[in-house]
C-alpha cells in the first residue's frame, strides 16, 4: 500500500503537545518528520513522570535510557536530531535542513521564531514555497498575542468551559487536552489544504493556528448567544439544553447509559421500549417542538424507566428499535477491552525506541484507508538517534564534522 504522503519532508521544531500531535499525525501517513531538539536537553516532555526504559514503567527516572511515556506517544513516527538554533552556526545548519524539506512547523510564543531569525520571512528566502505552519495560545497577532499560555489558559478563553459542568456548578475544563488536539487537527487540515495549493500554484503558505480560535469554533457551532438571551443554562452537564432525551442516565446496577433522541420516529421507538406507546399521541410530545417545551417531564419519564432496568437490560431493549444509546465507559481497563476500539485496531503497545514493547497502551492512527498505509508504528527517537543519518543523507555532513559540532555544542 502507498504511503499518502510519502517524499513530503517535515521540519518539527516544537515541543508539548499542540505541534507534536499535528507532527505525528503527519508522520503517520507517511511524511518524513525530523524532530529538531535542544542538544542534551530535547524536548521538555521526555522528562515528564512516568517514564519506560531499561527496568519498566515507573515514575521515577533510573536510568539515561529512559524516556517520558507523554513523549513515546507523542512523538511516533519520527526521526530526532539535535540542533542548537541559539548558535548561529546551528541557525545555518537549521535553514540549510529546511530548504530542504516541504513544512516547517513551530509551536513557539509569537516572536519567538523571529528573534532566532528563522521566521517565515528569514526561512522564505531559502525555500520560497515552504508551507510554514505556527500554532500559539492566540495567534500572531491582537493583544493577547505576547500571551503565553497552555491548554487550560485555551480552554479557560475560549468558552469551552463556560459549557461545560453543571447549571449550579463552576466552569469545568475538558478532561482531554482538547485546546491542544483540536490545534493540532486545524494545523493538520491547513498543512493539507496548503499542499494541495502548492500542487496547483508552485506557491508555499503560512499557517496562523490559535488555540483559542479553535475551540471557540467548536463552543459557537451551538447558538448559544440565544440560548442565553432566552436564559437557558448554556452549562448542563449531560444534557442538551434544546433536545430531550439526550443525557447519561443512571441505571439499576448504578451505571450510566447515554440515550440520544432526535426525530420523531426515534422518539416513538423510544416510547414502545418503555412500554408507554400511549404518550406518542400526547399533544405535549408529539413533536420536537413540543418536547422542548417539556423537557423535565421526559426527563423524570426516562430517568424512572433507566432505574429500572441494569445496563444490559436496557441496550438489549432499546438497540433492536434502534433507539440511539450507549454504555457510559468508565474505567481505563474498560475502555481498553472496548470491542468496536479493539476491532478497529485503535489499541496498540507502545515501544520503547531500545527496549521494544512498554506494556503501556496507545491509540493507532483514527482514520482508516482503504488504498494508502497510514499507522503509527514507528517509536519515538532517542534524542539525537538520527544525527548521522539526516545530517549525512541531506547535507552531506561527515562523521568527522558531526563530531566536531558536537564537541560545539551545535548538535
Amino acid at each position: 500500500m502507498s504511503l499518502l504522503l510519502e517524499d513530503v519532508r517535515v521540519i518539527d521544531i516544537t515541543a508539548y503537545l499542540s505541534g507534536p500531535f499535528l507532527t505525528m499525525l503527519l508522520g503517520g501517513m507517511g511524511a518524513e518528520v525530523i524532530k529538531v531538539e535542544r542538544p542534551q536537553i530535547g524536548d521538555s516532555c521526555r522528562w515528564t513522570q512516568p517514564f519506560a526504559g531499561p527496568r519498566g514503567v515507573g515514575f521515577k527516572r533510573n536510568s539515561d535510557e529512559d524516556i517520558s511515556l507523554v513523549f513515546l506517544k507523542r512523538d511516533r513516527n519520527k526521526k530526532g536530531i539535535t540542533l542548537n538554533v541559539n548558535n548561529a552556526k546551528g541557525r545555518e545548519i537549521f535553514l540549510k535542513l529546511v530548504a530542504k524539506a516541504d513544512i516547517l512547523v513551530e509551536n513557539f510564543r509569537p516572536g519567538v521564531m523571529k528573534n532566532l531569525k528563522i521566521d517565515y520571512e528569514q526561512v522564505k528566502k531559502v525555500k520560497s514555497d515552504i508551507i510554514y505552519c505556527s500554532i500559539s495560545s492566540f495567534g500572531q497577532d491582537g493583544p493577547y498575542r505576547d500571551y503565553p499560555g497552555f491548554d487550560h489558559i485555551a480552554q479557560g478563553s475560549s468558552g469551552i468551559m463556560t459549557v461545560t459542568g453543571l447549571p449550579e456548578g463552576p466552569p469545568l475544563k475538558c478532561g482531554s487536552p482538547i485546546g491542544d488536539t483540536v490545534a493540532s487537527l486545524y494545523g493538520a487540515i491547513g498543512i493539507l489544504g496548503a499542499l494541495i495549493h502548492k500542487q496547483r500554484t508552485g506557491r508555499g503558505e503560512r499557517i496562523d493556528v490559535s488555540m483559542q480560535d479553535g475551540l471557540f469554533s467548536l463552543v459557537m457551532d451551538e447558538a448559544l448567544d440565544f440560548l442565553a438571551k432566552e436564559g437557558i443554562s448554556v452549562r448542563a452537564g449531560n444534557r442538551l439544553p434544546r433536545l430531550s432525551p439526550f443525557s447519561a442516565y443512571e441505571t439499576k446496577d448504578k451505571r450510566y447509559l447515554m440515550i440520544c433522541v432526535v426525530d420523531d420516529n426515534q422518539w416513538t421507538n423510544l416510547l414502545k421500549a418503555m412500554g408507554r406507546e400511549e404518550l406518542s399521541k400526547d399533544a405535549r410530545f408529539i413533536t420536537r417542538e413540543t418536547r422542548f417545551e417539556h423537557i423535565e417531564e421526559i426527563e423524570r419519564l426516562v430517568v424512572r424507566w433507566a432505574s429500572s432496568k441494569t445496563l444490559e437490560e436496557a441496550v438489549e431493549i432499546l438497540r433492536p428499535l434502534h433507539v440511539p444509546c450507549a454504555p457510559v465507559v468508565d474505567t481505563v481497563n474498560e475502555l481498553l477491552r472496548h470491542p468496536q476500539l479493539l476491532h478497529r485496531g485503535m489499541i496498540t503497545e507502545l515501544e520503547h525506541p531500545t527496549y521494544g514493547p512498554t506494556g503501556v497502551k496507545a491509540f493507532e492512527f483514527p482514520i482508516k484507508f482503504a488504498n494508502s498505509a497510514a499507522k503509527l508504528d514507528k517509536p519515538a527517537p532517542r534524542l539525537g538517534h538520527d544525527n548521522e543519518e539526516i545530517y549525512g543523507r541531506l547535507l552531506g555532513l561527515s562523521k568527522e564534522t558531526l563530531s566536531r559540532l558536537e564537541a560545539e555544542g551545535i548538535i
